[in-house]
């Protein structure tokens, strides 16, 4: 499972869209939220395993953001998910973040 996030535009306020993709690149779940924060982190694993445990994935691919790691705990903990994940930094991701943080730089 591929998470990220991007900053998008609706009715002229910026806004955090948080996206799960599966491996066949089916999009799994979304959340569009006001912060990028550990709480919205939380929010959207909560909604994404939402199902329960047997449909958590076993690799969580991230663009390295601080949250991630305190969201899949806090998940882990409440049971939201089977086992630990394992959770790997995907630097396409990384590149992914900064140009949508910065969308007027030249890639």
């Amino acid at each position: 499972m591929r998470v990220d996030e991007t900053y998008v535009r609706i009715r002229g306020e910026w806004r955090y869209l948080y996206r799960a993709i599966d491996k066949h690149g089916e999009a799994v779940d979304f959340l569009l939220t006001a912060k990028r924060d550990l709480d919205a982190a939380k929010r959207f694993f909560r909604k994404m395993v939402k199902d329960g445990p047997l449909l958590s994935p076993d690799r969580i691919g991230t663009d390295g953001t601080g949250t991630y790691p305190g969201a899949i705990a806090a998940a882990r903990k409440e049971g939201r998910l089977a086992r630990d994940p394992v959770h790997h930094v995907t630097k396409h991701l990384q590149q992914s973040a900064q140009r949508a943080k910065n969308p007027h730089r030249p890639s």
